[in-house]
C-alpha cells in the first residue's frame, strides 16, 4: 500500500508539472511573435524622423531665407532618446538648432 501512495503522488506531481510545462509552452507560442515587433518599431521610428527630418527643412526653406541659414539635418540620438536638429549659416558655420529652439 505504501508504494502504491507513493506512485500516486509522483504521478500527481508529474501530471501537476506537465500541465505547468505546457502552460508555459502556450506562453511561448503566443510571445514568440512579439519578438519581431522591436525590430518593427526602430525601423519605423528611423523613417519617421527621416519624413520629419524632410518635412522640417521643407518648412524651414518656405519660412527662412537659405541665404542666411540653411536646414543641415534631424537626427535621434538613441543613447539620450533625443532629437538633435543641425544647420549651418553662410559662412560655413554648424549650429546645434535644438539648442536655439529650446532656448526661444
Amino acid at each position: 500500500a505504501e508504494h502504491l501512495t507513493k506512485a500516486s503522488n509522483y504521478a500527481k506531481r508529474w501530471r501537476d508539472l506537465q500541465s505547468e510545462r505546457t502552460l508555459r509552452q502556450a506562453i511561448k507560442t503566443t510571445v514568440e511573435p512579439l519578438k519581431d515587433l522591436r525590430a518593427y518599431v526602430a525601423n519605423e521610428a528611423k523613417a519617421t524622423l527621416a519624413s520629419v527630418s524632410e518635412r522640417t527643412e521643407e518648412i524651414f526653406d518656405e519660412i527662412y531665407a537659405k541665404t542666411v541659414f540653411s536646414f543641415d539635418e534631424a537626427r535621434s540620438h538613441d543613447k539620450k532618446k533625443s532629437l538633435f536638429v543641425t544647420g549651418r549659416f553662410d559662412d560655413g558655420a554648424i549650429i546645434d538648432a535644438t539648442w536655439v529652439a529650446n532656448s526661444s
